[in-house]
């Protein structure tokens, strides 16, 4: 199961509504399989991203909809996803607890199967109504996505 996460390491700006949860996001919650390579980077198997030959790390993982309803909040801010290669498919599983929130989401497309995923997230945002901007990333090959809902 999800528990809230011992904080080591990571700042949360000292904001009393921040949390954070020891768990990978995914379409469902249940263990899953990441490819790890040490400090910087790993993949996601099950997301088509499995180019790299590393250790493998089974994580607890949650779904969106799931965090929805452990946090028990009213709203949710912002969401941040950088989770290798699953945001699309992530989002294509997100039930209406999760899209009813609008929050604000930022997030970085992957390659999935030989391909950036860059505009098939800008279609999903586009379909529930949120305005993005596609944004390079210094020193980095893949862009940063902010969408922000619109009224």
């Amino acid at each position: 199961g999800i528990r809230d996460y011992k904080v080591t390491g990571v700042q949360t700006c000292a904001l009393p509504i921040s949390r954070v949860f020891n768990a990978a996001v995914w379409l469902h919650g249940t263990d899953l399989y990441f490819e790890t390579e040490g400090s910087m980077g790993s993949a996601a198997p099950e997301a088509g991203v499995h180019d790299r030959r590393s250790a493998i790390q089974k994580v607890a993982a949650v779904s969106l909809d799931e965090i929805v309803a452990i946090a028990k909040r009213p709203t949710v801010d912002l969401v941040k996803m950088d989770i290798e290669g699953a945001e699309l498919r992530c989002l294509e599983s997100a039930g209406a607890s999760f899209w009813e929130l609008r929050p604000h989401i930022v997030l970085e497309p992957h390659q999935v199967n030989g391909n950036v995923n860059t505009e098939a997230l800008l279609e999903i945002f586009e379909a529930r109504k949120y305005a993005t901007v596609v944004m390079p990333q210094v020193g980095l090959h893949l862009p940063l996505i902010p969408a922000t809902p619109l009224p």
